[in-house]
């Protein structure tokens, strides 16, 4: 840990409660993966006649990588469309107190994911490419 963050935590008011959380730091995708990501989408969207936005929504969420699952009021839809790439409605609900809630799934962008995320994303646009009968020949520089 460098000094000033050791100073840092020394400074911190005795008299108060702290919660330190340690993570590991992990691989954000690389540079290769997203272009091949996109290669991908663009060429299953072009193949399937959909756009590159809804065929990499769809993916996100097939995937299901990295996804929360919450209950909110139906207002705070709008604001999490602005953060989460897809935002799924699962079920309608009343909260314990009698107010109108939904059960939403927040599917996060491939700029929140690892390597290992992202590998894992791009052998699922794989599949579903060769499902299609989709032929990625013309797409070889994009794997080198």
């Amino acid at each position: 840990m460098p000094n000033y963050q050791a100073n840092g935590i020394a400074e911190l008011a005795k008299d108060k409660e702290y919660k330190i959380e340690i993570t590991q730091v992990r691989s954000k995708r690389s540079i290769q993966q997203n272009k091949m990501c996109w290669a991908l989408v663009h060429a299953i969207a072009k193949h399937e006649g959909m756009t590159p936005d809804s065929v990499y929504c769809q993916a996100i969420e097939m995937a299901n990588l990295k996804v929360d699952i919450i209950q909110c009021v139906e207002e705070a839809l709008d604001r999490f469309r602005r953060t989460f790439r897809v935002v799924k409605v699962l079920e309608r609900r009343k909260s314990e107190k009698g107010v109108d809630t939904v059960m939403v799934a927040l599917y996060y962008g491939t700029s929140d994911y690892d390597t290992k995320e992202m590998s894992e994303l791009n052998e699922h646009l794989l599949h579903y490419a060769a499902n299609i009968g989709l032929d990625l020949s013309e797409y070889g520089d994009v794997w080198r």
